[in-house]
């Protein structure tokens, strides 16, 4: 428990939106979330199963001005607070960081504590390649104006499955 707490406390210090979600409240929490927000991408069997019951459709390529994505996380590392994903034909890079606002769902079984732990799990599949979210994009210019959404999503949410 520990392990949990200080995962997603560590990822609310980092701009995420963080929510607890039983598994059946999903379909109800994302037609809630996204009922004005016809067009949204999703990948991983979770996100996109959940979004179809929602009465989404989701775009299966990359749009400009895509609002939200709805993403299944392939771990959650306690330390250093970030999110991982496995990327390939089910998880494509752009969908993590093409729209606007991403949704992450994690299972709470996924969560591990280190990223030493991540890579001896990562061992296991060699040819796979592998993206770390640790907050939203924010980026400044030489006059230090910062700018949030340049580089990936502005606004990150995870909602921890259980």
């Amino acid at each position: 428990m520990i392990l949990k707490a200080r995962f997603l406390e560590t990822l609310r210090s980092e701009g995420w939106h963080v929510r607890e979600m039983p598994m059946d409240r999903l379909p109800g929490a994302l037609r809630q979330l996204l009922g004005e927000h016809p067009r949204v991408t999703a990948a991983g069997t979770y996100a996109t199963e959940a979004c179809r019951a929602a009465g989404l459709t989701p775009e299966s390529q990359p749009q400009e001005d895509l609002p939200w994505g709805v993403v299944d996380a392939t771990y959650g590392v306690a330390e250093p607070g970030s999110v991982a994903f496995q990327l390939g034909p089910e998880m494509p890079r752009w969908v993590l960081l093409v729209p606007q606002r991403l949704l992450v769902l994690l299972e709470a079984h996924r969560l591990v504590p280190d990223l030493e732990h991540l890579w001896t799990l990562a061992r296991e599949q060699p040819d796979a390649s592998w993206l770390l979210l640790h907050g939203p994009s924010v980026t400044a210019d030489i006059e230090k104006v910062l700018v949030r959404g340049v580089h990936g999503p502005a606004e990150l949410h995870l909602w921890w499955l259980r």
